[in-house]
């Protein structure tokens, strides 16, 4: 049987899969034979290989269990799905949190360099962080590095007849308008290490988000996929 070129490319990158894979998961058993060995190497060993998915025609539910089970292998182990157009609906791919949503005033984007330049692109600002606009919809995220993709989410809001609203909208429980007398005034709060601006009577606010006792018994946005509870 003659192959065609394009079978014969499909083959050979199924072939080049097979062998990142084997090569994959002969390093995933080095580290655990070198910690036995010797216990100093181990301190400073980390993921050697970052794990690339690549799909040929269109997302299908296999992704997200293929991602997963390399993280049950390494939770630190990087891994870069790559399509050549999004995925839709957003694939709801298992990871650790990684990132905080913030929110800011509409009018006030103007005020900030680094967010009027992300209207136009991605900003690399003098300490190395990314400004960009989020591709999800009409929010700012801000990145730790180029390769660091810990990030903050900037949620421009408005409002709109004494109520806090915006364009874009996700399926979160947390994502919904809420009183402008949260924030008249603002109000500093110790958050991360640092003082911020936070909503006044933050309880009745952290509430309406996520439910009453927030605050005492914390949770993960998302409990289904990943809670404080688990183990």
């Amino acid at each position: 049987m003659r192959f065609t070129r394009c079978q014969a490319v499909l083959a050979a990158a199924i072939t080049l899969n097979l062998l990142v894979l084997f090569y994959f998961s002969w390093l995933q058993h080095q580290p655990r034979n070198s910690r036995a060995r010797s216990p100093h190497r181990a301190t400073t060993a980390g993921p050697r290989v970052t794990v690339l998915v690549r799909e040929f025609e269109a997302f299908d539910n296999a992704v997200p269990e293929l991602v997963d089970s390399f993280l049950q292998q390494d939770p630190a182990q990087p891994l870069v799905v790559v399509a050549d157009t999004l995925p839709y609906p957003p694939l709801a791919l298992p990871r650790v949190p990684n990132d905080v949503d913030l929110g800011i005033y509409l009018e006030d984007v103007g005020n900030c360099e680094q967010l009027r330049g992300a209207e136009a692109g991605s900003v690399v600002d003098e300490r190395g962080f990314v400004w960009e606009k989020a591709v999800e919809g009409d929010f700012f995220r801000v990145q730790y590095s180029e390769t660091n993709h810990l990030h903050v989410d900037l949620w421009p809001f408005y409002p709109r007849n004494g109520v806090m609203t915006k364009d874009t909208w996700l399926d979160h429980r947390q994502d919904v308008e809420f009183p402008e007398h949260f924030l008249q005034p603002l109000v500093p709060l110790p958050f991360a290490g640092f003082v911020a601006q936070a909503p006044n009577n933050y309880r009745r606010f952290l509430e309406l988000k996520f439910g009453p006792g927030v605050i005492e018994n914390p949770e993960y946005p998302n409990p289904a996929l990943l809670s404080l509870t688990d183990g």
